[in-house]
């Protein structure tokens, strides 16, 4: 069962100079069902100036870091479980998303259930299914 979605930021939730505003008011509507989290290889300073005043992260993350902050950068296991424990569930119970395969299949090999990020509608289709 999942129980948490895991979200890459770069390519993904902040995508050509600009923050998915439809993609944050989505992973909004996910909580309080769903725990949700970032993960980003992105450095702390960029993320702070994505998620602002206008943006609070935490108006939308149980939990979000730059990988600079938790010591590992994905696609190395433990950036993903430190985010599983920081959440409190198991891999198994999570879906990351990101653009990028390689670091998906990161996610895959700890465990996790992925999706390759092309586009929003993409992603929603087949998350949603996941989620039950």
């Amino acid at each position: 069962m999942i129980k948490a979605v895991i979200f890459d930021c770069f390519g993904v939730i902040y995508v050509d100079g600009a923050i998915d505003e439809s993609l944050l008011d989505y992973i909004k509507k996910l909580r309080p069902k769903f725990k949700t989290a970032m993960l980003s290889n992105i450095d702390r300073d960029f993320l702070a100036k994505i998620f602002n005043k206008s943006h609070p992260k935490d108006e939308y993350f149980d939990f979000a870091a730059a990988s600079s902050e938790i010591g590992y950068t994905k696609p190395d296991p433990e950036a993903y479980q430190i985010v599983c424990q920081k959440l409190g569930v198991e891999p198994s119970e999570c879906v990351f998303i990101d653009d990028m395969k390689s670091l998906a299949d990161g996610a895959r090999a700890v465990g996790m259930q992925v999706i390759v990020y092309h586009d929003f509608e993409q992603m929603k289709n087949e998350l949603e299914p996941l989620m039950g």
